[in-house]
């Protein structure tokens, strides 16, 4: 990983946005930008990015902010807007706090943004908050998530990264992490950064440019242990096995949608339907013929951040016939089955820490793999399909980097998955069309093209 700051990028950012939002949001929306246009650092609104610095009131005085990246808001097309202000002052004062519920801690950083139409802050505002740097930016890093994500995890990061590094075991985000980590930097405070077991990296400093530069320098430090520990990697499929998957998912995918879809109750439109994302690479199906494949690929996600969009974990099934229609779909559908089943289980288990009034999400799995075809990525619309499909594809290289994988226990994933706060995150896209393919013939016309944007 190498830095992509450029001064005269930055420079024409300042141009663009200082004039109405000021010189520190300005680079502060240059800087998110690089880190969430890198993938290996940031999926789909995950990570947070932070700046303290005046806020000019309604009478001209000057009034000490922090903007925080907004909950599941997009790094890498964020803009100024996207950073809400919040009073630091006040929240500092929640550090004496013992103890914030989600709702508490949600109800205090509502009260205390700066516009009244601002959106919903980052869980995570409140560590941004307590560290003192100007400049603060947290990533979900592959490479830091392959080095805590596996027995010993922690100890490894300590050694991997160095003395500059603060590295704490995992803590559920909101409250109780940002208390933790100040606390924790109070300790050391010549750090430069600090790793959160299963969830990502923290960097800051002075400037954008330089808490950018620690995270990509620090990731890189990962990375470069990471490719010295492999000693073999998988052997990676040619063109004419990638062909051979693709055909065998041409027929599969239709019974796995067909699976998938949920009763809607609408006479006219009885089932709520799917849309499906097919990864189909040499490094997939390498990964998928390991021979501890199963066991590596079927363990939770890299970070609860993951689980609103894929569950905890993947269907696996093997052993298909692709060429008997007839047994590749009773095999299917005993596989589905089994998932759901296993899936339902799974909320009985856990359902006291179910929040009141949420009702247990439908039981179907979110990403299916199949040996010999890829994996199969499941969404209510297309861009949840892709969402499913790009954390896939890291997952999946992840885990290949580790040779045993750990992920965080039942329990701790249960509860992530149906947080409120968690799902705050997602876009309310409810439509009538929502899951449904539209065909337009003769679409090159005007009359075409403007049913095509109608839909």
């Amino acid at each position: 990983m190498i830095s992509r700051w450029s001064d005269e990028e930055a420079a024409r950012f300042v141009a663009h946005y200082a004039q109405e939002w000021g010189e520190d949001l300005a680079l502060r929306t240059y800087s998110s930008r690089l880190l969430g246009s890198d993938s290996a650092l940031v999926l789909h609104g995950g990570g947070n990015s932070s700046v303290k610095a005046d806020w000019i009131n309604i009478f001209g005085e000057r009034v000490a902010a922090i903007y925080v990246k907004a909950s599941g808001m997009d790094m890498a097309t964020i803009e100024p807007a996207g950073h809400p202000a919040l009073d630091l002052e006040y929240l500092l004062r929640l550090w004496t706090v013992d103890a914030l519920s989600d709702d508490e801690m949600l109800d205090q950083l509502r009260t205390h943004l700066l516009r009244s139409d601002g959106p919903n802050p980052s869980i995570e505002a409140l560590v941004h908050a307590f560290l003192p740097a100007k400049f603060i930016d947290h990533t979900h890093a592959d490479a830091i998530l392959a080095l805590t994500n596996r027995p010993g995890g922690d100890a490894l990061a300590r050694e991997v990264l160095g003395a500059e590094v603060i590295v704490l075991p995992y803590i559920t985000p909101g409250f109780k992490l940002a208390k933790t980590s100040i606390e924790a930097f109070e300790s050391h405070p010549e750090a430069r950064g600090m790793v959160w077991g299963h969830h990502g990296l923290v960097t800051w400093g002075q400037t954008a440019r330089e808490s950018y530069e620690t995270m990509v320098r620090l990731t890189n430090r990962a990375e470069e242990w990471l490719a010295a520990e492999r000693v073999a990697s998988p052997i990676v499929a040619g063109a004419p096995e990638v062909e051979r998957a693709r055909g065998r998912l041409a027929k599969a995918a239709p019974i796995i949608r067909g699976l998938l879809a949920e009763p809607s109750g609408d006479e006219d439109r009885p089932h709520r339907r799917v849309i499906l994302q097919c990864l189909v690479t040499p490094e997939v199906l390498s990964a998928l013929s390991l021979s501890d494949a199963e066991e590596r690929f079927v363990s939770p996600v890299l970070t609860t951040d993951h689980l609103i969009r894929t569950k905890s974990l993947p269907l696996w099934v093997e052993g298909l016939d692709f060429d008997d229609p007839e047994s590749l779909k009773g095999k299917l559908t005993e596989a589905v089955a089994g998932y759901r089943q296993a899936y339902e289980s799974y909320v009985e288990q856990h359902r006291s820490l179910l929040p009141a009034g949420i009702e247990p999400f439908d039981s179907a799995p979110r990403v299916v793999l199949l040996p010999g075809g890829g994996a199969v990525c499941v969404g209510s619309d297309l861009e949840d399909a892709v969402i499913a499909r790009d954390i896939t594809e890291h997952t999946l290289a992840v885990k290949t980097m580790v040779d045993r994988y750990e992920g965080l226990p039942n329990e701790e994933l249960f509860r992530m998955e149906y947080r409120t706060l968690q799902h705050a995150k997602l876009k309310s896209r409810d439509s009538e069309l929502r899951g449904v393919v539209g065909l337009v013939t003769g679409a090159a016309g005007a009359i075409g093209a403007g049913i095509c944007e109608g839909l």
